[in-house]
């Protein structure tokens, strides 16, 4: 049988997760890891940028939770973004057979208190925009690899959807730290779940069944001043 050692670089090989993302010098730690970080605290980092003074990390650090479920007939996607000016919650509903695409997307206000992010995917630790029209919650609890997520969304053309999900892991933590450069961590983890519940569209319900499944995408990171991502070029410019 093959090793995955024989083919992967050995920095893919996950490793003991530290507590902190941030060690105590305000250095990043980069690396594949086996679980949840307990203190993703990124913001204690210390000269990520050769432009800004460090008291300035809460502007420059974006930060999401997003959730990603497959129903047989349909897809739906919501995640709650912090850019640190810049804050949304949004809501996808893909009808598979009419090959529509539905959302709900609202500006949030931290001065409002409409956005929260989660601090690390443990024991209930909540990620959730509370919006006018949109709202999301996430509650997190991974080291029994579970999550709850509900909410719902108000369209005045496209009406009304509403969900309540609980989401079992079926697959191991999938947990990076990156560096973008000296010192500039994107950190995200990526889990498979089984998932159970409703999704409700303009009164019409839709009950998960058993092959509904769910991918939790969190995200925290210092993007570089000048990016660009485009998978759909990369791909196809691949040999």
């Amino acid at each position: 049988m093959m090793s995955f050692k024989n083919v992967l670089s050995e920095k893919r090989i996950p490793v003991a997760t530290p507590d902190s993302i941030i060690d105590s010098s305000g250095k990043a730690v980069f690396g594949t890891f086996d679980k949840e970080f307990k203190n993703l605290n990124l913001k204690e980092i210390v000269k990520q940028s050769p432009y800004l003074p460090d008291k300035a990390n809460w502007f420059r650090l974006t930060q999401w939770e997003a959730v990603e479920v497959n129903f047989k007939d349909h897809l739906l996607l919501m995640g709650v973004n912090d850019m640190g000016i810049i804050n949304t919650g949004l809501i996808c509903f893909y009808d598979k057979k009419k090959k529509k695409n539905i959302s709900w997307r609202e500006t949030l206000f931290k001065s409002r208190k409409q956005i929260k992010i989660n601090k690390n995917l443990l024991g209930g630790s909540t990620c959730q925009a509370l919006g006018d029209n949109v709202k999301i919650k996430m509650v997190n609890n991974f080291e029994r690899g579970a999550a709850v997520i509900t909410g719902e969304g108000f369209h005045k053309k496209e009406g009304f959807i509403k969900y309540e999900l609980e989401l079992q892991r079926v697959s191991l933590p999938c947990v990076v730290s990156i560096p973008f450069g000296e010192n500039k961590p994107l950190y995200t983890q990526k889990d498979l779940f089984r998932c159970k519940g409703y999704i409700e569209f303009n009164g019409e319900r839709i009950e998960s069944d058993e092959f509904a499944t769910a991918i939790i995408d969190d995200h925290k990171g210092y993007y570089p001043h000048n990016s660009h991502y485009d998978w759909l070029k990369q791909w196809a410019e691949t040999p």
